[in-house]
């Protein structure tokens, strides 16, 4: 309720765009897009995520979670994903599955904000 994740990916959102949009159910197919479209895609979404969460934080302390690092990590998400991107098997679809698996994890778990301490590791768990 509280993430800016949630609103994002929030169905009753996603659902009204798609539905003023036409009455057929939405798809696309991931390999329409570059690979590295989608890969830079996921990061930039991981990032905005990451900065609005990290605005909340000026007023509230999160609650720590097992993906909580202590320091921040010199590569940004960004640049994580890219990285993993380019030194796995994976596939398009495979990161736009992390992203979908990271909003469930927040759905189930709304006090847990994504930010720059925790981002990298839910990313590559996901």
């Amino acid at each position: 309720r509280g993430s800016p994740w949630n609103r994002i990916f929030h169905p009753k959102i996603m659902n009204s765009t798609f539905s003023a949009m036409s009455t057929e159910e939405p798809s696309f197919e991931c390999n329409e897009f570059p690979f590295d479209t989608v890969t830079n895609s996921v990061g930039c979404i991981l990032c905005q995520v990451c900065a609005a969460n990290e605005k909340l934080l000026l007023t509230r302390i999160p609650p720590k979670s097992r993906f909580q690092a202590a320091n921040r990590p010199q590569i940004s998400i960004q640049g994580y994903v890219a990285r993993v991107a380019k030194y796995s098997q994976c596939n398009a679809q495979s990161f736009i599955l992390a992203l979908i698996y990271i909003d469930r994890l927040i759905q189930r778990n709304p006090s847990l904000l994504i930010t720059s301490l925790n981002a990298h590791r839910l990313f590559i768990t996901a």
